[in-house]
Order: structure tokens, then sequence, then C-alpha cells
């Protein structure tokens, strides 16, 4: 992938290798599964070691 795409989400068919790659991940996994709606399917946000974090640690300084 490019360096460009980082941030986007990444949609895998892990049986055939065919890929979607969008913004948005819903969309990324729609249009994978409208091809082929039993695929095995991976997903990761390029670029980053988890597509979300939760909670806050890490993003505020402090005092």
């Amino acid at each position: 992938m490019e360096a460009s795409h980082k941030g986007r989400f990444l949609v895998l068919n892990i049986e055939t290798g065919e890929y979607e790659i969008d913004d948005h991940e819903l969309a990324a996994l729609k249009r994978a599964k409208a091809k082929n709606p039993d695929a095995a399917l991976y997903m990761l946000r390029m670029g980053y070691s988890s597509a979300y974090r939760i909670g806050d640690r890490g993003l505020v300084t402090p005092p």
C-alpha cells in the first residue's frame, strides 16, 4: 500500500486476496461482502497497530 493510504481501512478477502480500501470501514466492508457474501474477511487500519483506540491513554499530557 502507498503512504497516502495511511489511516484508511483495508478489508481483505483472505481466501482470494481481493481487497477494498476506503476512509470508512463499513463502506469497504459492504463492497467486499457484495462481491462474496460468504467470504472470510480481515480488516485493518493502514499505518496503525489497531483500527480503534479505547480510552485516552497517551493523548493527554500530564500537568
